[in-house]
């Protein structure tokens, strides 16, 4: 369900008429994630949240579909919103409190199949570094995402004119078509999304991902809550269900799920060693 702008800040004003309190989740636009017994149409963390939804029967839950830097705006704004997934960034800290949600597959570099031999290095991985000298290739991010701590620093130290930030108009997509219609040479995105572009558009040469040297195999994605007594007391509760549901043989193997098209050898590990401390503690920032 995609709630426009102007109608989501009329929902939060009218928190304070309710007498059964809400909590408004912000989820991304995930592509569909095939299950056994599940709409096709269900993504990852549509049901993840459903789960969570249902561990806090007392509050009333919301669900609005939008990226992150919906969420970030909200935030500045001082409203009551959570959001899932995020990765955590100082800024961001400033704003919400985070617990760990699951590991996602890392960010690949996205260029033309006819571009990518041109790229990659030895491995068959891209050096970002390399490419961010370059003056010639030009790429293109979105504005207010973050692609990591280790990457968003390296973008900020290496700031270059050929490498642009840009807020698609309509979704996520329209920066892989910046790709495959030579707007720009590459941008970053999640395998997921890119598996889910070239379904969608057959036509015009697919895209394909390249894994970058700089970039870990997976990343930690987290459950964010707004700053404040509020976000605390959510993010509390949440971060206790998680601890709980991460013990549960079924919930592990769902969450599983997130790597369905990728190498066992590149996330199993990891997985593991998440799930160990998922369990084993509270994790919040």
């Amino acid at each position: 369900m995609k709630t426009g702008w102007g109608l989501l800040l009329l929902f939060l004003m009218s928190f304070t008429a309710q007498a059964r309190e809400r909590i408004v989740w912000i989820l991304p636009d995930w592509p569909p994630i095939e299950r056994s017994g599940v709409e096709p149409s269900q993504s990852i963390f549509q049901w993840m949240m459903k789960v969570i939804a249902d561990e806090m029967p007392s509050y009333e839950h919301h669900f609005v579909v939008g990226n992150i830097d919906k969420a970030v705006r909200l935030w500045k704004e001082n409203k009551n919103v959570c959001a899932l997934p995020a990765l955590v960034t100082p800024q961001r800290q400033q704003l919400a409190y985070f617990t760990a949600l699951t590991l996602v597959p890392a960010y690949r570099f996205v260029v033309s199949s006819s571009k990518a031999s041109s790229f990659q290095a030895e491995k068959g991985e891209v050096s970002i570094r390399r490419v961010l000298e370059n003056k010639n290739i030009k790429g293109a991010l979105i504005q207010e995402r973050s692609y990591g701590i280790e990457f968003d620093r390296l973008f900020s130290e290496k700031k270059t004119e050929s490498l642009t930030r840009v807020q698609p108009k309509e979704d996520w997509m329209a920066v892989l078509s910046m790709v495959r219609n030579g707007r720009v040479d590459y941008t970053l995105e999640f395998p997921e999304y890119l598996r889910y572009f070239n379904l969608k558009n057959p036509t015009g040469g697919p895209l394909v991902g390249l894994k970058m040297v700089e970039m870990s195999p997976t990343l930690p994605a987290f459950v964010a809550c707004a700053k404040g007594e509020w976000g605390k007391k959510i993010i509390w509760k949440v971060d206790r269900i998680l601890q709980k549901l991460s013990k549960n043989d079924a919930y592990k193997k769902e969450l599983n799920l997130m790597f369905i098209n990728e190498p066992t050898t590149t996330y199993k590990q990891d997985m593991k060693e998440f799930l160990e401390k998922r369990t084993a503690e509270s994790w919040i920032y």
